[in-house]
């Protein structure tokens, strides 16, 4: 009998430091010194105004823990109709999470894998199943925000907007905590082993070696899913890709609405359509069917439709043409019964793009003209569901949903979301690589699994938000941003940072935090292209309030 053992782990006894071990200590130890350093001038700062200090303190008391973590704590000084976003990001990280928590388990580890079966056929279960729907409210959320940013500037400056900052600084503040993240992941074989350690943790280590650069370009989505280093990230490369894209868009739409609402139907109408065609093409499922097992369908239904970037262009410009109308018609008025309408459509919109995949699911499919229908237009249906949810609250018709998606208590938890969405797959994948007896795969230890690793992935991000993520914006509007203090706009105390000097990490928005903005300087240049026109520069933007 010739029995072979295909992999066998054994756990190194002795810890080796790489390169970009020391690499990564060094830049921590750096950002904690610096931390300590601005925390330590801020507290002695305190009493003298925001403009009578100098250019070296500022940038020394944007490392200002206590600052940072007053802000972080803080209630949203922002618009007050736009507060209802917290809530929507908050909401969205947990679901996140909650699919992860399920869909990474390592099913071999399962007293009673049986049961898996049992619960893909359950309805309600399509909230799992399904949970890919949880990152269009931040591709929806994303074009929200850079419409209503991005156009207000422009009301403000005639047109004017310079292109290449406009694109820089999302990169600076995508890059430097994605590295981080990268960096971190390095560290888990250091941390922790197990029997199911080179199949979990492995893999991601390698993908990161060889294919960092991919999301360091933000082009890692046109990868496979197995050489995408921290696989979450698909979504930042999407985002970004929109992003540069839209600014075109957006001028067309600021100049000629009617044009750029045109464009917008166009180019959904073709992703949409492009979605459809590959679905058939292919033969795929409409959603990620992990329910069928069949891990080739999964891995083609994930690499040739799921994190492509015309797949969420739907999602995202639903969000680009709400900010439009945020911006020409915030006071509408609604009826009652509009309103009421408008709410019962949104819901059946929400409910049919997270349900309407279940006889897919339990291996009853439709035809391939339904299958294709399906997978083209579900992703925009829930983003259409949402943005109703969302236009409802800002213009004062949402009622008890208005107040708890602006409550204070899920603020905070919007702040880090970015952190949290780039770390929490590291939490996840340790645990799971960790594991050395069977799980019985039931609701309420799942529970326990997803309670552990938002836990867990909260208190990792906030020394990581207060070290990197919330100096790193400081710097950033600092070293963008014309400030013209004066007593009014800069409290005596409550920080060192105005308030238009706010830490923002962009991800899941055009700014992560308390939105109001204003525009730049460097947004509005001599030195901007020709999608301009001639108009005043602003000299401050003290209306702008962020995280």
């Amino acid at each position: 009998m010739d029995i072979q053992i295909p992999q066998c782990y054994v756990k190194e006894e002795t810890i080796t430091f790489k390169p970009v071990h020391i690499a990564v200590i060094s830049i921590l130890s750096f950002l904690l010194f610096a931390c300590i350093l601005g925390s330590i001038v801020d507290y002695h700062s305190r009493n003298i105004p925001y403009e009578k200090l100098s250019t070296c303190r500022k940038v020394i008391i944007c490392f200002s823990a206590i600052t940072n973590f007053q802000r972080l704590m803080c209630a949203s000084k922002g618009s007050e109709e736009l507060k209802a976003l917290h809530g929507l990001r908050a909401l969205s990280m947990g679901w996140i999470i909650l699919g992860h928590t399920y869909v990474w388990i390592n099913y071999q580890l399962l007293r009673s894998p049986n049961l898996t079966i049992v619960w893909f056929n359950r309805l309600d279960f399509e909230v799992i199943l399904n949970g890919w729907l949880s990152v269009e409210p931040f591709f929806f959320l994303s074009g929200l925000l850079t419409s209503y940013t991005v156009l207000k500037i422009m009301d403000k400056t005639k047109g004017r907007i310079n292109v290449p900052i406009y694109i820089f600084r999302r990169y600076i503040r995508l890059t430097p905590p994605l590295l981080l993240t990268i960096g971190l992941l390095f560290f888990l074989p250091l941390i922790s082993s197990g029997p199911f350690w080179y199949e979990r943790v492995d893999p991601e280590i390698k993908a990161c070696t060889e294919y960092w650069w991919m999301s360091v370009l933000y082009i890692s989505n046109w990868a496979d899913m197995k050489n995408i280093c921290v696989h979450p990230t698909w979504y930042l490369s999407a985002d970004f890709q929109l992003h540069v894209i839209t600014i075109v868009i957006l001028y067309i739409l600021y100049k000629y609405p009617k044009l750029g609402f045109s464009l917008i139907c166009s180019v959904v109408l073709v992703c949409s359509v492009v979605i459809g065609v590959l679905t058939v093409q292919w033969n795929l499922p409409p959603t990620i069917q992990v329910s069928s097992g069949n891990s080739g369908k999964i891995q083609d239904t994930i690499d040739v439709v799921h994190m492509k970037t015309f797949t969420h262009a739907g999602p995202y410009y639903v969000g680009i043409v709400l900010g439009f109308l945020m911006i020409r018609y915030k006071d509408v008025k609604i009826s009652k019964w509009t309103n009421i309408c408008g709410w019962c459509a949104s819901t059946v919109l929400c409910l049919t793009a997270v349900y309407g995949a279940h006889r897919w699911n339990i291996g009853e499919p439709h035809g391939p003209l339904l299958t294709a229908i399906f997978a083209a237009l579900h992703r925009t249906t829930f983003a259409m569901g949402v943005g109703w949810v969302t236009f409802a609250c800002v213009t004062g018709h949402g009622g008890i949903v208005n107040k708890f998606l602006s409550s204070t208590l899920l603020a905070p938890i919007s702040r880090l979301t970015f952190m949290i969405y780039l770390l929490h797959s590291l939490v996840i994948w340790a645990r799971m690589g960790s594991l050395r007896e069977r799980l019985y795969f039931s609701h309420y230890n799942m529970l326990y699994e997803y309670v552990g690793n938002i836990v867990t992935t909260v208190i990792l991000t906030v020394p990581f938000y207060l070290l990197l993520e919330a100096p790193l914006s400081n710097l950033e509007r600092l070293a963008f941003w014309r400030v013209r203090a004066s007593k009014e706009e800069t409290p005596k105390r409550n920080g060192h940072l105005p308030d238009n000097i706010v830490h923002s990490a962009n991800g899941f928005g055009k700014d992560k935090g308390d939105i109001e903005p204003a525009a730049p300087v460097e947004l509005t240049g001599v030195k901007s292209l020709d999608l301009v026109q001639n108009g005043a520069v602003l000299e401050s933007s003290k209306n702008f309030n962020e995280n």
